[in-house]
Order: C-alpha cells, then sequence, then structure tokens
C-alpha cells in the first residue's frame, strides 16, 4: 500500500508542476487533482478488499440470478 501511495504521490505532483508552469486555471487544477484522488482511493479499495471481491465473485453475482431464472423457466415448461 506504500508503493501505491508513493507513486500517486509522485504522479500528483508532477501533474501539480505541469499545471502551475503552463498557467492553468484553478478549475484545471482542481479536476485533475480531484480525479487522482479519486483514482488513489479506487486503487486503495481494490488493493484492501483483494482477496475477498474476486471476478468469479462479480460474475456470479452478476449472471447468478439470471441463471436461476433461466433454469427455473426452463423446469417450468
Amino acid at each position: 500500500m506504500m508503493i501505491i501511495a508513493i507513486l500517486f504521490g509522485s504522479l500528483a505532483y508532477l501533474e501539480w508542476r505541469y499545471l502551475k508552469r503552463n498557467n492553468r486555471t484553478p478549475r484545471t487544477i482542481r479536476l485533475v487533482a480531484g480525479t487522482a484522488v479519486i483514482l488513489f482511493l479506487c486503487v486503495e479499495i481494490i488493493y484492501w478488499f483483494r482477496e475477498q471481491w474476486t471476478l468469479s465473485a462479480l460474475i456470479e453475482t452478476v449472471f447468478g440470478p439470471i441463471q436461476k431464472m433461466m433454469s427455473a423457466r426452463s423446469k417450468g415448461e
């Protein structure tokens, strides 16, 4: 987790420096900073829950009810 924070911190610093050097508007700076914060939080959440939320669990959650509905229909016919 620490490496992720260091990488995002370095990228945020480079982006901020670039934006200041090229005289970007405060709105642009807020958009870039907000995007970096949101992406950082998403990566940290994914890292934190990487063992609990797997791709197979996601697929079962999405398509499980559809499969049950389809199998129930086929049994009724």
